[in-house]
């Protein structure tokens, strides 16, 4: 499986997930916009005990909007076929990016990542904590939590 970010002809990033086989032949290759929000990164594809594929990465609508950048989940089948998409943190966590996860054994998922609150520009620029975000099996947050000490100014990924 191979993924990352694409810049298809509309100028919006967008996310896309292809399969290849053992001899490097494609498979299928599927492509995700960016949905409501203007642009889609991806940071890790994890294989689910359902065959299919959680992309965890970030969506965005500004590079200089802190509301709008979020952690940012789908859930695909075996074959790509996405079935939900859906987004965590931002609002009062400001920039808030996705890096990995793991599946959990309810099915559902832990999301990691790193996060600013809005306003807490330095003169070294953002500070940044840990985020883990706990996902049920339809990408609903059950909860999710901030760890380090607010005080670090480098991502945690």
């Amino acid at each position: 499986i191979i993924g990352g970010t694409a810049l298809p002809s509309n100028g919006c990033l967008s996310t896309f997930l292809t399969l290849i086989d053992s001899n490097g032949s494609t498979l299928w290759l599927k492509i995700y916009p960016a949905g409501i929000l203007k642009y889609s990164t991806l940071h890790d594809v994890i294989i689910n005990s359902d065959h299919g594929f959680l992309l965890i990465g970030s969506a965005f609508d500004s590079c200089f909007d802190t509301n709008l950048i979020k952690m940012q989940a789908i859930k695909t089948d075996s074959n790509g076929n996405e079935k939900w998409r859906n987004y965590y943190g931002g609002d009062s966590l400001g920039y808030t990016y996705g890096s990995s996860g793991l599946e959990t054994d309810d099915n559902g998922f832990l999301l990691v990542g790193t996060t600013s609150l809005n306003d807490s520009y330095t003169d070294c620029g953002l500070l940044w904590n840990g985020l883990v975000a706990k996902i049920d099996v339809n990408g609903n947050l059950i909860w999710q939590k901030l760890y380090g000490n607010y005080g670090t100014t480098e991502k945690i990924n």
